[in-house]
């Protein structure tokens, strides 16, 4: 599909200027960043589990209450 958008001048130079250096296309730029961007959002991307490989237990920055308190929206350890 063909659209139009506006950018900032100073964006494009620098996207361009990317694109050549990754042997790619200004579209192939911008599509991979959209998806990018949408796999984020729409909560895609894997999560880090606050669990501790070496000991098995939680990280030292997480405790089951602040996990708790955060609510389910925000469940990433199930």
């Amino acid at each position: 599909m063909k659209t139009t958008l506006n950018f900032p001048d100073d964006l494009i130079s620098e996207a361009k200027i990317q694109a050549a250096i990754e042997h790619t296309t200004l579209t192939r730029l911008i599509v991979d960043g959209l998806k990018i961007r949408l796999r984020k959002e729409n909560g895609s991307i894997q999560k880090v589990l606050p669990v501790s490989k070496s000991t098995g237990g939680l990280h030292a920055d997480y405790s089951w209450d602040t996990i708790h308190k955060e609510g389910e929206q925000n469940e990433v350890y199930r």
